[in-house]
């Protein structure tokens, strides 16, 4: 009887947690939704669709849909529109999530300020996330220390005519050197700064060594094509003679990117560029770690989640 009693209070309590849970989970949801709908009339207009695109795209990608809704405020926030979101950028922010292992918030302010740097849309979000999730696999840190990396630099390097492919390629590069994070983004902003407006001294230094930055358009000849030069140019110098080089040139804050990109050359940098250009990678990443006792445990919690949603909706 005591054991039947126990087993009794046992099973009420885990009701009990159960509709706490529910009820925790409905809760959330809406405040999401409520978040989403004061940015503004047109996401209050679109409400309907964008919770069934949090409900049915989240679990579907081993996020709970309340982080679905958190991703898609972030990327809201960041001047993405309803469609943009939706037709892309929130599935590829998610996907990105899942395959690096970083908060879905994270993911988003960078899927959607890598499309706004290098004026993308939203449907090209997937590219963002297959460039850092394989940079990612092929060099030293992670997804979270590439987007901190891309964040630092990305709108220099947009600016500077650097197209997103070329630019995740170099900060590849940089990141198996052991140059990662926010420290590889900011001494690459520094090195193209430097490039833009150099000093007397520098500019003395690229005509004697014949370096060139621009075509005969004016616009920058590209990462791979400044790598090769730095490599041909100064390959007759010593060690001592082509540091204090490169150091004019690209100033102090900049010199280990100045010396990576020396060492790969232009062969070096059209391979890290090359590589990273892997289009589905993320996706795969993303379904080879669900593939677990752990993700087949999230993908169940994350789908009675949908279930609970989807009937407090009214869809169930």
């Amino acid at each position: 009887y005591a054991l039947g009693f126990v087993g009794v209070v046992a099973v009420a309590q885990l009701a009990v947690n159960a509709l706490k849970d529910i009820g925790a989970t409905v809760v959330e949801f809406d405040r999401g939704l409520s978040n989403i709908r004061a940015l503004g009339d047109e996401f209050a207009g679109s409400i309907d669709r964008i919770a069934q695109a949090a409900i049915e795209l989240g679990p579907k990608l081993g996020v709970a849909p309340v982080e679905a809704l958190k991703g898609f405020e972030e990327l809201a926030k960041a001047g993405l529109t309803t469609e943009q979101i939706l037709t892309g950028g929130l599935e590829s922010a998610l996907t990105l999530a899942a395959a690096g292992e970083i908060e879905v918030g994270q993911a988003a302010e960078t899927t959607a300020a890598a499309l706004t740097q290098f004026n993308l849309a939203g449907e090209q979000a997937g590219l963002v996330a297959d460039l850092l999730a394989k940079g990612a696999a092929v060099a030293q840190g992670g997804v979270g220390d590439l987007s901190a990396a891309l964040n630092q630099s990305g709108l220099v390097a947009s600016q500077f005519g650097l197209t997103l492919e070329e630019t995740v390629g170099g900060l590849t590069a940089f990141a198996q050197a052991g140059l990662i994070g926010s420290d590889a983004g900011t001494s690459f902003r520094a090195a193209l700064l430097r490039l833009q407006n150099p000093t007397e001294e520098s500019k003395k230094l690229l005509e004697q060594y014949g370096i060139e930055l621009v075509n005969s358009r004016g616009e920058f000849i590209g990462l791979s094509e400044i790598a090769g030069q730095l490599q041909d140019r100064l390959s007759g110098l010593t060690e001592e003679q082509r540091g204090a080089t490169l150091a004019t040139i690209f100033g102090q804050d900049a010199i280990r990117v100045a010396n990576i990109l020396y060492k790969e050359g232009a062969q070096g940098i059209e391979k890290y560029t090359k590589t990273v250009n892997d289009s589905g990678f993320a996706s795969g990443v993303q379904q080879e770690k669900l593939n677990n006792l752990s993700g087949d445990l999230t993908k169940l919690k994350n789908s009675y989640d949908a279930l609970i949603l989807s009937i407090e909706k009214g869809d169930g």
